[in-house]
């Protein structure tokens, strides 16, 4: 089995029934339990152009419907370490910018854009850890789905984030860096999902969401 970006990359995990396994929806190949393994799952999902949720009213949302803002993330490091027999701590370096600014709705100042870019400041990176565990869907059987546990995000600052539009957005007012941060996780948290054993030549497939 080798690692294709055809089924892991990050755009293909919000769609978990794109690259399902041909053999059925819960028959999956049993995958390695090493680091590597680890390695290139976080190779999969710490690159690429992911979508931004919508959150109306507030977020990704402009007019009421759903928006199609998206930010770029580009891995600089990942690593896996192991903990247990089936269970790696992993921290993965990212680098992250909005391909086009988020549609944000603030308290007071109104309509905005949300620019996102870590690059300036003191630190052009991001941290995502967590740890990733071997699981079966078969009782007593082999691993054959790796699950990622909530990613916690580290080292993100006031100026990784941008107001654009009118002269109040500009200024800042009415929006918090919690705010901020928020978005920021909950569009890089549906990449740590399940990945499942593919029965192909491919590593991984997205597993079905529930």
């Amino acid at each position: 089995m080798r690692a294709s970006a055809s089924c892991t990359s990050a755009v293909l995990l919000l769609a978990a029934t794109a690259c399902q396994s041909s053999t059925g929806p819960h028959l999956y190949d049993a995958l390695p339990e090493t680091a590597a393994t680890v390695q290139a799952a976080l190779d999969s999902v710490t690159n690429g152009v992911v979508p931004v949720p919508a959150s109306c009213p507030t977020v990704n949302c402009p007019g009421g419907t759903p928006g199609a803002a998206t930010i770029t993330l580009t891995r600089v490091t990942a690593t896996a370490v192991a903990q247990s027999a089936r269970t790696f701590a992993y921290t993965a370096t990212m680098k992250v910018l909005t391909a086009n600014d988020i549609v944000v709705t603030l308290p007071v100042v109104g309509v905005c854009g949300l620019h996102i870019d870590t690059r300036p400041g003191t630190d052009s990176t991001i941290q995502v850890t967590g740890t990733a565990t071997f699981v079966t869907d078969n009782a007593g059987g082999t691993p054959n789905r790796l699950s990622f546990s909530t990613p916690n995000l580290t080292t993100v600052a006031a100026d990784d984030f941008a107001l654009t539009g009118g002269l109040a957005c500009a200024a800042g007012g009415g929006g918090s860096l919690s705010f901020f941060i928020n978005i920021l996780a909950t569009t890089i948290t549906p990449q740590f999902r399940q990945l499942c054993g593919a029965a192909g030549p491919d590593l991984f497939v997205a597993c079905p969401v529930p």
